[in-house]
């Protein structure tokens, strides 16, 4: 385990990088995907649909192994709905 004593840098890391991650998507959501649905032709988006059935992971370029798998799915179904399945994140008022 990481330690008590370190927890607190890594709270906050993390805290800082789920805010970016939720800025970035809020972003693409509001900005980019708007866009995109506005200027592309369903021929533009079947070529990216069959792009998109091609990815892999970016760094590695071929997809996780069976051990990752799980880890993933367990993050993605306890992750608030905007970036996950889990419950809906609330707004800060």
């Amino acid at each position: 385990m990481m330690g008590h004593s370190r927890r607190a840098a890594f709270v906050d890391r993390l805290e800082r990088c789920v805010r970016f991650c939720q800025t970035h998507m809020s972003t693409e959501e509001g900005e980019v995907l708007p866009a995109a649905r506005a200027r592309l032709s369903a021929q533009d988006w079947g070529e990216l649909d069959a792009a998109c059935t091609a990815y892999s992971h970016p760094l590695t370029g071929h997809e996780p192994e069976e051990d990752y798998r799980e880890v993933f799915r367990r993050i993605v179904d306890d992750a608030p709905a905007q970036i996950g399945l889990g419950p809906a994140i609330r707004k800060a008022a």
